[in-house]
Order: C-alpha cells, then sequence, then structure tokens
C-alpha cells in the first residue's frame, strides 16, 4: 500500500513491528522532542516509492501528467488492448448490480466501479431491476453505495424520469434529439456524478440511443487542431443559466479549465475539466472585443463534436441498453 500520512509514528524506544515489508523501502524520521517532560522522541515512516511518485521537479511532474492527463489516446474507444471493458459493446466496464449492492460482502466490485469511473470516465451496471421509485430503485441504491446519498434535488427531485411528455416545458421531454450537453452546468458545484437509469427500450424503437463523449479528451483534440480557438475557449467565461418557474441560476465559467500553474497564459497546461451545454447557456458578460472571438471559438468546437457523432470518433461511444445504468463522472 502507498500512504499519504506515516505508515506508523511510535516512540524510538520501540522498535518496527508490522508485517514483512521486506519489499517496501521505508524512510525514517526522527522527529526532536522539545518537551522533555513527555519523554523520548518520535519516530515515522514513510514509503519511498509514494515520496518518489510526489516529486516536483520537471521530469517527475512531466510524468505525472503523462499518467494523468485524459488525451485521445486515453479516450474511450483508445483503452489498450486487455485492459478493463475493451471487449465491452460499449468500451466501458461493466459490473452486475447484484455484485455490488451488498456492500460488506462486495467491496471489491464496488471498488471496481469506483476505479473504473476514476480512470475511464463512466462505467455500466448491468442487470438493474425494473424499479424507477423509492429506495429500492437502482439509482438510489447504487447512489448511496457510491456517495452515500443523492443530491442536487432541488430542481427536478432526488429521481426524475426522462420521457417524452405532451406540452413540455424541457426539449429534454421531448422527442426532439439533444444535443451534447453536461446537465446542472448553472450550479456553482456541479454534480461530481450522474447515474442514468435505462428502465425500458423497446428493440423495434428507431432512436433513443444514450451517446458518451469524452470532453477531456475533445477539448485536447481541439488544442492540437485549433489552437486559438482553444485559448479563447479557456479565457473567456461561458454563462450558464436555468431560468424558468421557481428557478432562477446563473454561473459564469469557461468552456475548458487547465491546471494552474506559474504561466496562467500557458495554453499547454493540463486539462483539468470541461464545461459544455449549449442548451443552457445565456447572454454573454464578455467586453465587446472578445464576443466574435468567443462565438468563433464556440461554433468550432461544437462543429467538431457534432462531426464527431457522426464519425464516431475515438472519443465518442453508445451506450445503456434495457437494464443498464450509467455512471458519469462529470
Amino acid at each position: 500500500p502507498r500512504y499519504c500520512h506515516p505508515i506508523r509514528i511510535e516512540n524510538e524506544k520501540q522498535q518496527w513491528e508490522g508485517t514483512d515489508h521486506s519489499d517496501q523501502q521505508l524512510l525514517q524520521i526522527t522527529w526532536s522532542n522539545t518537551k522533555p517532560q513527555k519523554g523520548v522522541n518520535l519516530l515515522s515512516y514513510y514509503d519511498i516509492e509514494w515520496l518518489k511518485s510526489w516529486r516536483y521537479d520537471d521530469g517527475a511532474l512531466r510524468d505525472r501528467r503523462a499518467k494523468t492527463e485524459v488525451t485521445t489516446e486515453q479516450a474511450i474507444k483508445s483503452i489498450s488492448k486487455g485492459g478493463a471493458g475493451v471487449d465491452t459493446k460499449s468500451k466501458l466496464v461493466e459490473v452486475k448490480f447484484d455484485e455490488i449492492i451488498h456492500f460488506d460482502d462486495e467491496k471489491d466490485k464496488l471498488l471496481v466501479l469506483f476505479k473504473a469511473i476514476f480512470t475511464h470516465g463512466a462505467a455500466i451496471v448491468k442487470n438493474c431491476p425494473d424499479v424507477d421509485e423509492g429506495p429500492t430503485s437502482p439509482v438510489t441504491v447504487i447512489a448511496r453505495a457510491l456517495a452515500g446519498s443523492l443530491s442536487h434535488g432541488s430542481l427536478y427531485g432526488d429521481l426524475f424520469h426522462v420521457r417524452a411528455e405532451p406540452n413540455a416545458n424541457n426539449i429534454a421531454y421531448t422527442s426532439v434529439p439533444l444535443c451534447p450537453h453536461q446537465d446542472l452546468a448553472y450550479y456553482e458545484s456541479k454534480p461530481g456524478l450522474q447515474i442514468l437509469h435505462c428502465a425500458t427500450m423497446d428493440p423495434d424503437l428507431i432512436g433513443g440511443e444514450s451517446v458518451l463523449i469524452d470532453g477531456m479528451a475533445a477539448a485536447e483534440k481541439f488544442r492540437q487542431i485549433a489552437p486559438d480557438h482553444f485559448r479563447t475557449l479557456v479565457t473567456c467565461p461561458a454563462t450558464f443559466v436555468k431560468q424558468r418557474d421557481g428557478a432562477c441560476m446563473t454561473y459564469l465559467r469557461p468552456h475548458v479549465v487547465l491546471k494552474e500553474g506559474p504561466d496562467m497564459n500557458d495554453i499547454d497546461r493540463e486539462i483539468v475539466a470541461v464545461n459544455w451545454s449549449p442548451p443552457f447557456e445565456g447572454p454573454l458578460c464578455l467586453p465587446p472585443d472578445q464576443v466574435r472571438s468567443y462565438y468563433a471559438a464556440h461554433a468550432a468546437f461544437e462543429r467538431m463534436i457534432d462531426n464527431s457523432l457522426q464519425t464516431r470518433d475515438s472519443f465518442v461511444t453508445a451506450f445503456l441498453s434495457e437494464g443498464e445504468l450509467a455512471q458519469l463522472g462529470e
């Protein structure tokens, strides 16, 4: 195991006790005791490999970025052969519902689910029961297993159903195709995890396909092909808005967020977040001389994403069949 805190702190007169750690190199630190009345010095032990993994010289920072940054090579369909999920239709890790509902008995499967969401941005839970309400619904059960509870229910409730309705006040409740977007982008703190349950899907149904886009990989590709437009999406905040009876929410944030660094004008910094929700964008709050360049960059990124839906680029995959549940890391 790796530790971000001392593996053990003990009295200097004590000896290291524990499991066999012959293959584990440890750094011992002796802390001087400035209060003699409390006794002898204390010892701390740190895992050498863990310390090395958090070096901050230039080479180490480059290596760490290479391991963590999402690029087109690490996108959904580019998961290396032999990696988890590569043999599935969606190219995502898949876990059965019954394997994770008993947390005490199936901690390993829950860990697989957590790791898949963290590593690939999404995962699939198969064979979910056809329950769409109450505490036994798959959405509620999985949410409690992953996060302890549901959240962000003030606008639509903890659970809401996406189905076509007459006289709908939201495009989501119609049969009109939805363009790629994130939900609830107008919150100051967006959901970190979204759960979608495909309760029914008629095999003869035309349309209704769920499509997942790896926004981080898409942004990386956009940086490569249109660096000037990419810079605009990094530096110009978009306006995300929700306005209807009983709701008036607005939040400004850039479409692409880069990791902070000493040179904030450097657009080659690591991409750490993407905010994209055209159906819920409002009037800009930008100086007049930036408006034209913003809309040009916005249109270029939108065209790239829309075209990727037709070509099924490496960062696009279709997912969710009847009885399946998807967890998406926002």
